[in-house]
């Protein structure tokens, strides 16, 4: 299996080379969706809609599986929105496993893209599936190409689904050595390590987890790394006492979050509701748990979902205020999982 980029500049330069018009508009076009995924993804996703129709007309399903593979990744990352992304999952890795695709380098990250989805929907209903699609993935790819270090997102992701904080974190400095190359990829890890150190109260371990984060992020050029990373921050900040760094850490992320057009994830609202939870501002920590609700009702995440519900009944409870409506609402979002007493379990240790 070949890198993924250099198939696709060989691809521009035989074209450039035979003076294929079309095809060159295409990968054009493709290079145009991934600039601009972060920053405004329901324009790329046009971009892709509109290299898509040149790739079908030109017959070239290899170059349309590419296509499947990061129209996916944008409504993943960068809309937040799962909502038919299983059936076009499920239908890419079922095509890709025939022979005549076997060297396509973007094969194993449709894979990559289905797992994902079984995650998100519903990790815990979808474990043996996950689990599953984990060994498949790792038996067919190389330490040596870029998607080994998708894989081990893949696999910290699991365990922190199925996993206390610590043992996540045990996890997560395992990958470390692994994807040390990719700034993005250690940006994501140490997101998960800040988070998990928040969760089992390590507080020196969240700081330096954090500048860690913050560091690699900007390497990256990730901004919902980057404003993470500093809600973090900002909430060592107030544990510390220093209220006008917090404040000012704090100002940098409105800043940010104000420019940015894309969906900011839930371990941004994570650490949102955690800095003014540290900060004692019960309700303001409500209030980013019910915009964070806002942003994936409805988008075919039914577990992050009922986790939102969670939290805002927790937060509630400690205001003394009325959940009953959330707690029906709870019961009505859980029907979409398999696992529906692992989450009533989660919710009668709230109530």
């Amino acid at each position: 299996m070949s890198d993924i980029w250099d198939w696709i500049q060989t691809k521009y330069d035989n074209a450039q080379v035979n003076g294929d018009v079309l095809q060159l508009q295409m990968i054009g076009l493709f290079w145009q969706m991934l600039h601009l995924m972060e920053d405004d993804p329901q324009v790329a996703l046009n971009f892709a809609a509109r290299s898509r129709r040149i790739a079908e007309m030109r017959d070239d399903k290899w170059f349309i599986q590419l296509l499947n593979h990061w129209e996916l990744q944008t409504r993943f990352a960068f809309l937040g929105d799962f909502t038919g992304t299983l059936e076009l999952a499920t239908k890419a890795t079922v095509e890709v496993r025939l022979p005549e695709y076997q060297a396509l380098p973007q094969r194993v990250c449709l894979h990559e893209d289905l797992i994902a989805i079984y995650m998100k929907q519903d990790p815990i209903g979808n474990k043996t599936l996950v689990q599953h699609a984990l060994d498949y993935m790792e038996s067919e790819v190389a330490p040596t190409v870029e998607c080994y270090i998708c894989l081990q997102g893949l696999k910290l992701g699991f365990v922190e689904a199925h996993s206390t904080p610590e043992e996540t974190i045990d996890a997560a400095l395992k990958t470390i050595p692994i994807v040390e190359s990719s700034p993005h990829h250690l940006a994501s890890v140490y997101a998960t390590l800040a988070e998990s150190a928040y969760k089992s109260q390590q507080w020196h371990k969240m700081l330096l987890w954090s500048i860690e984060l913050e560091s690699n992020a900007r390497k990256a050029k990730r901004d919902r790394y980057i404003v993470t990373a500093l809600l973090w921050l900002a909430g060592h900040a107030e544990r510390s006492g220093d209220t006008m760094r917090a404040q000012s850490l704090y100002q940098h992320v409105e800043s940010r979050t104000e420019r940015y057009g894309a969906f900011l994830g839930r371990g941004y609202y994570i650490a949102l509701t955690a800095y003014h939870e540290m900060g004692g501002r019960l309700e303001q920590a409500l209030q980013a748990q019910q915009a964070y609700h806002e942003q994936v009702a409805g988008k075919g995440k039914p577990y992050e979902e009922s986790l939102a519900y969670l939290e805002m009944i927790r937060i509630k409870k400690v205001l003394g205020q009325d959940y009953a409506d959330d707690v029906i609402q709870f019961n009505i979002c859980i029907q979409d999982l398999k696992a529906q007493n692992h989450m009533l379990e989660k919710l009668a240790a709230i109530v």
